[in-house]
């Protein structure tokens, strides 16, 4: 979901993206990314004018969101790019590719101080930036780690794991705070709320998605898609919070939390 909590973007396997209106639910845009490629990641930048694309052909590439267009491409790794995502500056994109671990996600720190990557391994990789650093990695789960998400203060990071569970770390001390167990199956995805509203979102293959407070670790709400759910979003909107869910069979729903919240 964009900064602004108006417009969406979905990614698919038929080689496109779409941009929705979120007020209207309306599709915008309707971009064909390349032929015979799965678009494997799909975000905004933090201006919202900019999209950036992964795909299993390897290309990274930059999109208007006003006219369409292709900007550039950024890169074309030699393997599947499988994740991207900017950084809070809207100068800077990160991507990774599949390899033999399979690198499945990866999240930038808003403060721009921390990359964290994930896959098949189980383990969550660290970096410092600015001097470039790898820092111990962060080990607790047993099996894939499917997503990472930072908070909206860079404080922790939150990664959904294969094992049925999401954790939440501690990044100045890489220690793990708390197990969130809710899920039966697969967690799929996570999201943090873009505020200080303490709520996390997780998508599990048991078709929910649950909202959590992260202080106290409590299952706040959840709700149920009609197929396994493999990605969440979550923005805020004047005094709503917007969610977003996608799963399995094409569908995206949308939730509205009203809280006062500011």
């Amino acid at each position: 979901m964009s900064s602004d909590a108006l417009r969406l973007a979905s990614a698919s396997d038929d080689g496109t993206f779409a941009l929705w209106d979120v007020t209207t639910l309306k599709k915008l845009r309707h971009v064909q990314v390349g032929d015979r490629v799965k678009v494997k990641s799909v975000q905004f930048s933090p201006s919202v004018n900019v999209i950036v694309t992964a795909s299993d052909d390897g290309c990274v590439n930059l999109w208007d969101t006003r006219t369409r267009e292709k900007i550039r491409e950024l890169t074309k790794h030699e393997g599947p790019a499988t994740c991207c995502t900017f950084s809070s500056d809207d100068y800077t994109v990160i991507s990774v590719r599949g390899g033999e671990d399979w690198i499945q996600s990866v999240a930038i720190s808003s403060d721009r101080k921390s990359i964290c990557a994930s896959g098949w391994d189980s383990v969550i990789h660290f970096w410092q930036l600015s001097p470039l650093l790898e820092k111990a990695p962060l080990l607790g789960h047993s099996k894939m780690v499917s997503s990472l998400a930072f908070s909206y203060d860079s404080r922790i990071i939150a990664s959904s794991s294969y094992d049925s569970c999401v954790k939440l770390w501690n990044m100045t001390t890489g220690k793990l705070e708390k197990t969130l167990a809710g899920h039966q199956g697969k967690v799929n995805a996570v999201a943090f709320s873009p505020k200080a509203d303490g709520l996390l979102l997780s998508a599990g293959s048991d078709h929910r998605v649950i909202l959590w407070d992260v202080a106290s670790g409590n299952l706040r709400n959840e709700f149920m898609c009609q197929a396994p759910a493999t990605a969440v979003s979550v923005q805020r909107s004047a005094r709503d919070l917007l969610m977003v869910f996608g799963d399995t069979i094409g569908n995206i729903d949308i939730a509205k939390l009203v809280t006062n919240i500011y």
